[in-house]
């Protein structure tokens, strides 16, 4: 029996995504991570894919049953019903399985229900001043000063610092980009250099 640990309300961690997922097929042979841990399951992307964004998710530790090569499948209601791996696994199998070997595995899940009331959510100054983006870790260039404090994360190549950016000047950026593309705005001025003419045509006659 492998024992569950949940740990309450955790810190999810960032993660770059581009809408794709690599996951793990039970009919081929396990791929170690370079921490010697076998991936199930994790997003794609980078900090270098155009069409990526950090996205919030939950990293899931583990231990899998597997014969040495490959993981196993078991019926996963066996396991949290009754704690009985063995027979889980001969439900999926049609196998005995004892003793059981483990394999420690990990996998990303993200974060797209149960997630906190809206006036809990974070605003700009939470991640780019408070520093709960791990920006070394999705790739950013950082800088820190002697205290072990951030004052500089930059994408390789570009000179915009992170950590400089405030709440006031994000909102104020997103109230411009919503005004100059509100629809409507154009078509009032077409439409009122429309009507001066026909007046202007209508006076001529």
């Amino acid at each position: 029996m492998v024992p569950y640990v949940r740990e309450s309300n955790p810190v999810p961690t960032q993660v770059w995504w581009n809408r794709r997922s690599e996951i793990i097929d039970l009919a081929d042979p396990v791929v170690f991570d370079s921490d010697g841990v076998v991936v199930m399951a994790k997003p794609a992307g980078g900090i270098d894919d155009p069409t990526s964004k950090i996205y919030a998710s939950r990293l899931h530790l583990g231990r899998q049953p597997w014969d040495g090569t490959y993981l196993l499948p078991f019926r996963t209601m066996t396991v949290l019903m009754s704690d009985n791996m063995t027979q889980a696994l001969f439900e999926s199998t049609g196998k005995i399985y004892d003793p059981i070997q483990y394999v420690d595995a990990k996998r990303h899940m993200g974060i797209f229900h149960g997630v906190s009331p809206k006036d809990e959510a974070l605003i700009c100054e939470d991640c780019h001043e408070d520093h709960r983006i791990d920006f070394g870790a999705l790739g950013y260039e950082v800088e820190k000063d002697t205290s072990g404090s951030l004052i500089k994360a930059t994408k390789p190549g570009d000179s915009l610092n992170l950590v400089d950016l405030s709440s006031d000047n994000n909102q104020k950026e997103d109230t411009e980009i919503q005004s100059s593309f509100i629809p409507g705005f154009g078509i009032v001025s077409a439409l009122c250099g429309f009507l001066v003419i026909i007046c202007l045509q209508l006076r001529r006659k």
